[in-house]
């Protein structure tokens, strides 16, 4: 598989990371995890990816402040999925 066939996957909950990434599968992608923002960033500065599928609420550095590192210091438009899960409906 070309490493631009991959996608950066950020997510720290293992149950929906595994989601994440059987869908990948499914689409005939490569995923590659990051368990938090920094880690993602060091991902995102070293290997090409075809997307990030990102979760808002990572520790270390949130989703929102990976994708605008990406933009402000990666460039490129690099196609994003934001996903955003509550256990808590008032949340």
């Amino acid at each position: 598989m070309k490493s631009d066939d991959r996608v950066l996957m950020v997510e720290d909950n293992q149950d929906v990371a595994n989601a994440i990434e059987a869908a990948g599968i499914e689409l005939c992608f490569e995923c590659d995890r990051a368990t938090d923002g920094w880690e993602a960033i060091e991902k995102l500065e070293t290997e090409r990816y075809a997307a990030i599928v990102i979760d808002t609420d990572v520790p270390r550095q949130s989703g929102f402040g990976v994708l605008t590192y990406l933009h402000e210091e990666v460039g490129g438009d690099l196609p994003n999925v934001i996903v955003m899960a509550r256990s808590d409906p008032d949340e």
